[in-house]
């Protein structure tokens, strides 16, 4: 785990990412994320939720030259006495090949007892995709029934969406092993 990433807003943008992403995409909403033991489904506290996603143009921080000083659209949160881990982001682009999803992996005591995607309903991000800066890159090739991810369990991965003023609220909660 990056401890630079520990940080709630991934709205922290940097260079090229905050043009690419735009100031309209600032208001689609925030990511809570709960954790809870699998097998008893008691909430853990202090797990760390690492998430990211790419941006409005389908780029992803972390990957190719110059990556090291780009973190945008990622971040880690410790999760509260409720298992809880709140974000707030943008809601994420996409790339050809595949859906619209968030990364995400919880470490439990320095071990990585999840790794998995988050996914969203179609019809969410079809009315969302209709707005700028997203309407920029219309041709969205995947949907979630025809991601090869997604159909493999994607569907339990799938976040509940509320609206939220101008953006919206998701939530899941996530079963995981501690080892």
């Amino acid at each position: 785990m990056d401890g630079h990433l520990t940080r709630r807003s991934l709205l922290r943008l940097a260079g090229l990412a905050a043009a690419a992403v735009g100031a309209d995409a600032l208001k689609t909403g925030w990511l809570a994320d709960g954790s809870a033991l699998a097998s008893t489904c008691k909430p853990i506290k202090g797990a760390a939720v690492d998430i990211w996603h790419c941006d409005a143009s389908g780029i992803y921080s972390g990957f190719g030259p110059g990556r090291a000083s780009r973190t945008f659209m990622r971040g880690i949160q410790r999760t509260n006495a409720d298992g809880i881990a709140t974000f707030k982001t943008v809601y994420p682009g996409w790339y050809s090949g595949r859906t619209v999803h968030i990364h995400v992996k919880v470490h439990v005591r320095g071990n990585v007892v999840h790794t998995g995607q988050l996914y969203f309903p179609d019809t969410v991000t079809d009315a969302v995709y209709r707005r700028s800066p997203y309407s920029t890159r219309p041709d969205r090739n995947v949907r979630n029934a025809t991601d090869s991810v997604y159909r493999s369990g994607g569907k339990r991965s799938l976040l509940r969406l509320r609206r939220n003023g101008a953006g919206y609220v998701g939530s899941i909660r996530m079963g995981v092993h501690r080892s």
